[in-house]
């Protein structure tokens, strides 16, 4: 039976453990790894995984999420909260054939004026397709980024009231997809890939352009892409309907078209947000990253 090993254990990792019902942790394994460099981060979260689920057997590591895998049984399943986009992009490129979810929280280029949004994905198995869009938008998040600390984003109380509800809403989108352990990416809560700028996460899809490619083309793209996503359950998810990430990556750009499906059916662009590099003679905060 699969084990649960959580990399990342500073406030993503908590907001995890502490979401979980034991009825899902009861569908895993009594093996509970718990990974993260930080000095006593893991043992703490190891003693509150002891006191919520008294039926596991947590191991508290003092390493990275890349370390860890070799502590990880083949079948066990991955849950990924670090504090960097770098460290989650390598732990999901090493990761082997494990099923992994992971989170990412932030803000985009301009300070406390940036986007904010909420990036929660599931890896399986053979989903090439997925995995590799993924490795893509990592990639270029990394690009138009700089490493921070969870503390750093969440110091001003302003910045951390508006994260907080992120985080949340990708906990949440990561303990369905725990529950979901025998579903096909298709079949998952929202899809393999959700994204969030506000209270409610919708299906993402991701793709390619180049940086020749006019808007117009780009626009097509994605309402191409959204109509093949299947209608989320969820009245407000399905209201918005879907996201669709037009990576470009020689130009370290990444547009998001939110996609409304009108009661007839009909799909339209309702908005498109641009993350970028601030340009070099801008004096203008970097995007920030984190669990």
């Amino acid at each position: 039976m699969s084990g649960l090993n959580l990399y990342g254990n500073h406030r993503g990792g908590t907001s995890i453990v502490r979401a979980l019902p034991e009825a899902v942790v009861r569908g895993y394994s009594d093996r509970f790894i718990l990974a993260d460099p930080q000095e006593d981060r893991a043992a703490r979260l190891a003693r509150e995984v002891e006191e919520r689920f008294p039926f596991v057997r947590p191991t508290a590591l003092r390493v990275t999420g890349q370390q860890a895998l070799s502590s990880a049984g083949e079948d066990d399943t991955l849950v990924i909260a670090m504090d960097t986009v770098t460290d989650t992009r390598e732990t999901l490129r090493l990761r082997g054939r494990r099923r992994a979810s992971f989170q990412i929280v932030g803000r985009g280029p301009g300070g406390y004026g940036g986007v904010r949004l909420a990036l929660q994905g599931t890896l399986l198995p053979g989903d090439h397709e997925t995995e590799g869009g993924v490795d893509l938008l990592l990639s270029t998040l990394l690009a138009t980024s700089r490493s921070a600390s969870s503390r750093e984003l969440t110091i001003d109380p302003l910045a951390a009231a508006t994260l907080r509800p992120l985080r949340e809403l990708a906990t949440r989108q990561t303990v369905r997809h725990l529950a979901e352990r025998d579903r096909d990416p298709s079949d998952l809560s929202l899809g393999p890939l959700s994204l969030a700028f506000g209270p409610t996460a919708y299906p993402l899809v991701t793709a390619t352009s180049d940086a020749g490619d006019r808007h117009g083309h780009r626009r097509d793209l994605a309402l191409g892409l959204a109509a093949r996503v299947r209608r989320p359950a969820d009245r407000e998810a399905a209201r918005g309907f879907a996201v669709v990430a037009v990576v470009v990556p020689e130009a370290d750009l990444i547009q998001f078209f939110t996609i409304r499906r009108s009661a007839a059916g009909r799909l339209s662009v309702a908005a498109v947000t641009e993350l970028s590099p601030p340009p070099p003679r801008v004096a203008a905060s970097p995007a920030v990253f984190t669990d």
